[in-house]
């Protein structure tokens, strides 16, 4: 994958490369835009074979990119989306405490405008929240929405 070269895309760079350094997330597991698996290779058992609640996968893209406007008094902003999708047990009850404290630190880490250099743009909005849990169909996923179902995203000023 090439590197970025406007603000926009090296900030992605950035928020994948956060991202991967997060324990349970890993580089490995950090996906920037489209992201095909091979044909082998099935999501819901690459997810069921992580440890429960504490490791996952992440993927973002960039959703929207607006200009300054100046006639509108309008200040140039982006907004990256991402998902989190971690394992939940699928043959026991949890109060997801484990789940959310995962994914309430990786965007501690993705808000920290300390992470962010001269050549990226810092985070204005960070949001998260839960979009899915599936234990029967997807056995036993949960899906935490930055942007990517509607809910929560990243916001940035360039």
């Amino acid at each position: 994958m090439g590197a970025g070269t406007t603000q926009e895309t090296k900030t992605l760079d950035r928020v994948i490369e956060l991202a991967g350094g997060v324990a349970g997330i890993t580089a490995s597991r950090a996906n920037q835009g489209y992201k095909r698996f091979t044909d082998a290779q099935n999501f819901e058992d690459l997810v069921q074979a992580l440890t429960v609640e504490t490791q996952g996968y992440f993927a973002a893209w960039i959703r929207r990119a607006q200009r300054a406007d100046e006639l509108e008094n309008r200040r140039p902003t982006f907004q990256i989306v991402a998902e989190l999708v971690v394992r939940l047990a699928k043959d026991s009850s949890s109060d997801m405490n484990s789940a959310w404290d995962f994914a309430l630190g990786l965007l501690d880490e993705l808000r920290d405008t300390d992470n962010y250099t001269g050549e990226q743009a810092y985070p204005i909005d960070c949001q998260i929240s839960l979009h899915h849990v599936s234990v029967v169909e997807d056995r036993g996923l949960v899906i935490f929405d930055l942007g990517a179902y509607g809910n929560g995203g990243l916001t940035f000023f360039n």
